[in-house]
Order: structure tokens, then sequence, then C-alpha cells
């Protein structure tokens, strides 16, 4: 399992320097995820911030993306789908090349502020189980929302 920049085709921001995530200390179990771009949410608003980064894990994986606490409770930001899922077979997908993005969005009173650099989620990764009768055979071919919906 790693984190990777994306090809450079699917970038989606003009930087060179993105910074993979990292864990802040030797206990830590999180990794956390860096905004590649200052950036102003108003409030009230969403914005989608693409990371450039892809994660490779082992099947039975899965990336679980939530707000740092200190961006939820002070700057009132948190993921406009509550939780962010990154399935094994999002990796190198053909729509984006397993681009992880954040859909952060201001639910306070005032316009947040996000500078470049700083940490804005944290991914967890864990292990999934599949059902004894479990038969479901398709191969993802896409990026976000390619799986349905």
């Amino acid at each position: 399992m790693k984190f990777e920049i994306v090809e450079d085709n699917f970038k989606k921001n003009d930087l060179d320097n993105i910074k993979l995530p990292t864990r802040a200390t030797s206990g830590s179990n999180a990794y956390d995820f860096y905004s590649p771009t200052s950036l102003i949410i108003i409030h009230g608003e969403m914005v989608v911030v693409w990371t450039d980064i892809k994660v490779k894990l082992d099947e039975g994986k899965v990336l679980l993306l939530f707000p740092r606490s200190s961006i939820g409770i002070k700057k009132h930001i948190m993921l406009a789908n509550t939780t962010g899922v990154i399935d094994s077979d999002y990796y190198s997908n053909e729509n984006n090349d397993g681009n992880i993005s954040l859909a952060l969005y201001n639910y306070g009173k005032d316009n947040a502020i996000i500078e470049k650099g700083e940490r804005v989620m944290q991914g967890l990764i864990t292990s999934s189980y599949l059902c004894d009768n479990d038969n479901v055979t398709i191969k993802r071919k896409g990026g976000i929302g390619s799986s349905g919906c």
C-alpha cells in the first residue's frame, strides 16, 4: 500500500510540489492530507479540491477520509459527503487515475480560509469484509460516481 502522485495528464493543479499524506506522530493511525492550494470557502458553499494523489491499496482494504478535528471545530469545514470512501479499485482508473478529491463544505457563518499546505483531512486505511454470498463480478471503469448514480 502506498500514496502516489497521479500521472501528469490527470493532474488538476499546476504544481510540481504536491505533498503526499503523512502521519503527524508515530502513534497516529490516520494520514493527514494537505491542501494543494490556498482557497476561500464561502459560508454555506462547497468547493471540490483535487489532491493529485492516489492510493494503491491491497484488495480488501479501503481508505476512509474524515475532516481533521481542528478543521471542523475551528473552521467549520466538513466533507460534503460526510465520509470519503476510496476503494482499492479506484486506483489508476481510466477517468482520473484515482485522483482523490475532497468536497469541502463550509457549514459556518463566516468564510473559511484554507492555506496551501494546510492539513485538512485525515485518511484511515482499514480492512473491509465481503459477505459469503457476494457474487459481484463487475469491474470499475471510471472515477467518481462510476459504480452508479
